[in-house]
């Protein structure tokens, strides 16, 4: 069991519980005694804004804490004792510091949520004497809990304070408990930053350059990213350009690559590429070949010889701002990127009810020796990420997720439990002004028993996936040991429409 999706009610709201990352700690659900009054804990939760950024920041805890073992078969319990824990925690915690702004009670909710025990109890601290109380009251508090020697970084201090959507709840997560053992003398920051990477995912100069750099505005993966780059030498355009990509939002999938591979690349290449939007774009283009083959080197590339993939990879990646973003899929489900693809010759594809008792053309033939897949193309199969992301993929194939609120919310709910993920699919020639077509959306369901296919629709007015689709589909599902046969269409079929060739 890879996943779990837990729904209960907890002082009246629901909580979501997932597993997701490998289990590293059992969590102590007590680890000292916690005194709190009843009337304390109630009147702490009376704020539904509080109650829900707490609830959140146990849900964090709980899915990076957990991960497929025994326990996770009492997640309900385990779940609900923590938000109990958590709340008394916070109570404490609101009495101590009473006057809150919305910053303020992120802080609050994540060191309740994620401490059960800590260095000094709230009890004996005593608010500084400032004029101006801002965050310098909060910032001490922290200090005073989470701080036994005060000689913790910069960037890790900011930590709790990091805010933003699932992924960099998840980055404050991981670095606030660094900064926990570092500041409990537990590890030393260069031991801590390792562990947050992967022990072979950071270099010794990395980690010493992080130490010496003043918190970064943006939170502390991209005071990070900004270490990494200045161990190599690399200049602060470089080291700008390479923090606007997708690996100072997130961990990326493989540190070790990333620190070892990726950046020394960038490096060695920077001077060559056509300024800081295309390094932006080659570290991101990077940790997408590389999650989709973990072989995947870049030892022997040149940008010259990358960039033709890079341009198909930029043609076929779309962001947008203000947007509300997936975590990725909780089954470690690649993605595909392939340049010059063919489909072998000989290759009989049967696309259901495309068949001549229902009006339909097939099964077809198709690979070389034919007039579908035999001419080379670029093809790239990508999870998609984001709300507005997905509802742009219903554009392009002119399906219900373009206008239709309820199936908006509908596939958002799925994706937000992660119980389902969603894929793209785009095909493009070798040409230079060949642009990608969009020909599947994939949703697949993440079930106890494995992951199957729930739905594959193509472009409108057929909407069934083409021959070619289909195919590609296939090889993916298979690669990823997804059960394609469950496959089902729930878009309304008047006839069968023929479709040209790809």
């Amino acid at each position: 069991m890879y996943i779990v999706v837990v729904f209960f009610f907890v002082f009246g709201c629901a909580f979501r519980a997932t597993t997701q990352a490998p289990a590293r700690a059992k969590i102590a659900v007590s680890a000292e005694p916690v005194s709190s009054s009843s009337s304390s804990s109630s009147s702490t939760l009376a704020d539904p804004g509080l109650r829900r950024l707490l609830l959140s920041s146990v849900a964090t805890r709980i899915d990076e804490e957990y991960g497929d073992d025994d326990v996770s078969k009492n997640l309900r319990t385990v779940a609900r004792l923590e938000a109990e824990a958590a709340e008394a925690r916070l109570g404490l915690l609101v009495e101590a510091v009473p006057d809150l702004n919305p910053r303020h009670a992120v802080v609050l909710a994540r060191l309740a949520a994620w401490f059960n025990a800590t260095v000094r109890p709230v009890a004996t601290w005593k608010p500084p004497r400032v004029k101006e109380k801002g965050d310098a009251v909060l910032e001490d508090l922290v200090a005073h809990l989470l701080e036994k020697y005060p000689d913790v970084p910069a960037g890790l201090r900011s930590a709790p304070w990091l805010a933003g959507d699932a992924d960099e709840e998840r980055v404050a997560y991981r670095f606030s408990r660094a900064y926990e053992s570092v500041g409990r003398g537990d590890k030393s920051a260069r031991d801590a930053l390792r562990d947050l990477a992967g022990i072979d995912g950071l270099t010794k100069k990395a980690a010493a350059a992080f130490c010496q750099q003043p918190a970064d505005e943006k939170g502390p993966l991209p005071a990070l990213r900004r270490a990494q780059c200045e161990a190599l030498g690399l200049p602060s355009w470089v080291a700008d350009s390479v923090c606007r990509a997708r690996c100072a939002r997130f961990f990326a999938g493989d540190e070790r690559f990333f620190s070892h591979e990726a950046l020394p690349w960038i490096a060695r290449h920077a001077t060559d590429l056509e300024g800081p939007h295309v390094v932006t774009l080659a570290v991101d283009f990077f940790e997408e070949m590389r999650r989709a083959d973990p072989k995947y080197s870049t030892s022997g590339r040149t940008p010259k010889t990358v960039a033709a993939a890079m341009d198909t990879y930029a043609l076929t990646t779309v962001d947008f701002a203000d947007d509300e973003p997936f975590l990725p899929n909780p089954r470690g489900l690649r993605p595909m990127f392939k340049t010059g693809a063919t489909i072998p010759r000989g290759t009989v594809v049967a696309v259901p009810y495309d068949d001549p008792r229902n009006g339909g053309r097939g099964p077809y033939r198709v690979g070389a020796g034919t007039d579908r897949g035999a001419i080379p193309s670029n093809l790239r199969v990508e999870e998609i990420r984001s709300l507005k992301r997905l509802i742009y993929e219903g554009t392009q194939l002119d399906n219900c997720l373009e206008n239709r609120r309820d199936s908006q919310i509908k596939y958002l709910l799925r994706a937000r439990n992660r119980v389902s993920s969603f894929w793209s699919f785009t095909i493009s020639g070798d040409s230079d002004d060949s642009m990608p077509k969009h020909i599947l959306l994939l949703e697949v369901w993440h079930l106890h028993d494995g992951n199957i296919v729930r739905q594959a629709e193509g472009p409108r007015p057929r909407t069934l996936p083409s021959p070619e689709a289909w195919y590609w589909m296939q090889v993916w599902c298979e690669a990823n040991d997804v059960d394609w046969t469950t496959w089902g269409i729930y878009s309304r079929l008047d006839q069968i429409r023929p479709c040209d060739p790809l």
